[in-house]
């Protein structure tokens, strides 16, 4: 079953938790691909609480680094260099013949002249 029509089949009033259980119920991730493992994160970071000791922030240039509205705002400034990044202070260590999967969910706006906007890992 598709992704789409399991959600289509949802009550449009449903809360967000009645819609995840249902994801989880049938074996999908919210990102929508079928899950046939139980998933074991090594590294979680929420912006719910704040800026926390599990983060490690640096800006340069007018750049910033913030907790908003359950969210992680950075943000490059409008000067040529701005950064504003955001780090987990857990790495994820590499082991040869393991594999790593990391999601991230990003919102970017428009872009200022010699600037990045990127999600990912990083090393």
């Amino acid at each position: 079953m598709a992704l789409q029509n399991l959600l289509g089949d949802l009550n449009l009033e449903a809360t967000q938790q009645d819609i995840l259980s249902e994801i989880q119920k049938h074996h999908y991730s919210p990102f929508g691909d079928q899950m046939v493992a139980q998933l074991k994160p090594i590294v979680t970071l929420k912006a719910t609480y704040g800026l926390l000791d599990d983060t490690e922030t640096f800006t340069a240039s007018g750049g910033s680094v913030a907790a908003t509205d359950g969210e992680f705002v950075l943000q490059t400034g409008t000067t040529s260099g701005g950064y504003g990044v955001l780090w987990s202070r857990q790495p994820v260590v590499y082991i040869p013949g393991f594999g790593c999967e990391a999601r991230f969910t990003a919102r970017f706006t428009t872009g200022v002249a010699s600037s990045l906007q990127a999600v990912g890992l990083f090393s």
